[in-house]
């Protein structure tokens, strides 16, 4: 009875029990506050068992998520104006990388 999970059990987290939609709303949840966190987090994953296209794509879920909370901040310190035109490029930019990363599967 070790309570300690061994190297084998450790690292699989939301991806063991809830398979690639785990990770994804893991990434959702955590991009709302900070993206490095989930960032790195999914990266070192990717050097073991979590996919490449899994892990890229949890990635880019945070930073979806980030942008729409700075655009919601954007909005409510600016006003409508200011967050339509901030909003466009970086939701833009957003586009664009999940393209790359479509095209590159």
């Amino acid at each position: 009875m070790n309570p300690t999970p061994t190297k084998t059990q450790q690292g699989h987290g939301f991806h063991a029990q809830f398979g690639a939609a785990g990770v994804y709303g893991v990434a959702a949840i955590s991009g709302l506050a900070d993206v490095d966190a989930v960032s790195i987090s999914l990266a070192r994953a990717a050097t073991g068992t979590l996919a490449t296209q899994v892990a890229s794509l949890g990635v880019l879920i945070a930073i979806f998520m980030n942008t729409l909370v700075k655009v919601f901040i954007t909005w409510s310190i600016g006003g409508k104006a200011l967050a339509q035109w901030c909003g466009s490029i970086l939701l833009g930019s957003l586009v664009l990388s999940f393209g790359i990363i479509w095209l590159t599967r």
